[in-house]
């Protein structure tokens, strides 16, 4: 009931912004636009309050996927949703927290499992994608508002590249294997955990309004942009990162 609520106060408050702005833009006599604007402002503060988050729709729905394949591809454009991702056991291809309205896109090819999760307006949730970990992945994940928070230590990868506009990306780096990875934000910060036993070959760009915080000791400049772990070549892990970051900070722990 209470995500019912906070669910109308959302749409309410998005209706009076809107309207308002529009009175103030038009200046209609005896209609005080800035009150209905601060009424939708303060529908969308209630919503915020009543769940601890912005609630836009319902609650997202479970999505599982069986079968037996070898390799997989996965691309999630969340939009306004926080993403959440992590391995799992070999008992599914996938287990998903999706929607609320859709399903995702699913497919076997050639022995290769293709997902797809696409958001828009009403979807605008928090999802989780747990992915098998005896499964070899391929990842893309885009995001504009919505953050991304990846346990990528147990899923087995061989490439993957995170985008955000605005929202912030934090990651804990796979553990085996050759990977490549790619990240890029406008605005919003990336966070990197590469523990022990993993080699890096980082490369770093940052616009002139962000920064670059490195918190780990095993990684070395080679100069300004250039990073790597000195035992790079000698870890069953081997990572090869490059990050772009415009206005937001960059932090590899």
């Amino acid at each position: 009931m209470t995500r019912r609520i906070a669910q109308g106060l959302w749409w309410l408050g998005l209706l009076l912004i809107v309207g308002g702005a529009a009175l103030v833009v038009a200046q209609v006599p005896g209609i005080p636009g800035l009150a209905v604007l601060g009424g939708g402002l303060a529908a969308l503060a209630v919503n915020a309050l009543l769940a601890g988050d912005i609630i836009i729709g319902p609650a997202p729905k479970p999505f599982s996927i069986r079968g037996s394949v070898v390799r997989g591809d996965v691309l999630v454009k969340a939009g306004l949703s926080d993403i959440s991702m992590r391995s799992r056991g070999p008992g599914r291809i996938a287990q998903l927290q999706y929607g609320p309205f859709g399903q995702p896109g699913f497919e076997i090819k050639d022995g290769v499992a293709y997902l797809t999760m696409t958001g828009n307006l009403t979807n605008a949730t928090d999802w989780e994608a747990e992915l098998a970990n005896n499964v070899l992945w391929d990842l893309r994940v885009q995001s504009s508002l919505g953050n991304q928070s990846l346990d990528l230590s147990g899923v087995r990868m061989e490439k993957a590249r995170f985008r955000s506009l605005l929202g912030n990306i934090s990651v804990a780096c796979p553990q085996r294997g050759v990977v490549k990875m790619g990240y890029k934000t406008l605005l919003g910060r990336i966070e990197l955990a590469i523990p022990e036993g993993i080699g890096a070959d980082v490369r770093v760009k940052v616009g002139p309004l962000a920064s670059l915080t490195v918190n780990n000791e095993r990684l070395v400049f080679l100069d300004d942009s250039h990073l790597i772990s000195e035992d790079r070549d000698e870890q069953a892990a081997q990572l090869e990162i490059i990050i772009e970051a415009g206005l937001g900070d960059v932090v590899l722990n």
